[in-house]
């Protein structure tokens, strides 16, 4: 689910996160990491010129008739800027509490708290835990009529119609 691009000193090293666990795939030559970074901000709408500070954007990628949109992140370390791109499927729109595995039970009481007229859910986790997926799930679950709906998150994932979302620092 991510993609890790961390730069050394004379090269990059390429990790993709399996399972939960940060895997190496291949490095890179210094020079070759940072034109990739460059296209990578031109690509997520960042700016080239800022290498002091994080970033943060997104990439929506075509091919064919399926579509990914990548999240990306640029974070400022001693030997360069360190990416981190989260591919996000297009699947995560569309899944119910069913989709994730939950039992009927669990399925059940999630849908009756997401429906409370009051309150508020928080979803804690490790990276590739399913935070985002439950969240998306339950959203689905609720009617958005009659509920006002917020979503805070940074950065904002995925658009969802009838949701408000907001990005917060």
């Amino acid at each position: 689910s991510d993609v890790h691009i961390e730069p050394f000193e004379t090269r990059s090293v390429v990790r993709f996160r399996i399972d939960g666990v940060l895997e190496e795939a291949g490095t890179l030559p210094k020079l070759q990491y940072e034109n990739i970074l460059n296209r990578i901000k031109i690509e997520a709408r960042l700016r080239i010129d800022e290498h002091m500070r994080s970033q943060d954007g997104a990439i929506r990628y075509h091919k064919g008739t399926n579509a990914a949109d990548l999240r990306v992140s640029i974070v400022p370390t001693v030997s360069g800027e360190k990416v981190v791109m989260r591919l996000l499927g297009e699947y995560l729109r569309t899944l119910t509490l069913a989709d994730i595995g939950l039992s009927q039970k669990h399925q059940a009481l999630l849908t009756e708290i997401a429906n409370r007229p009051y309150g508020m859910i928080l979803i804690t986790g490790p990276t590739g835990s399913g935070k985002t997926s439950t969240l998306y799930s339950m959203l689905h679950e609720i009617d958005r009529e009659k509920n006002n709906v917020v979503s805070l998150e940074d950065p904002i994932e995925y658009s969802i119609p009838g949701v408000s979302q907001s990005q917060v620092r």
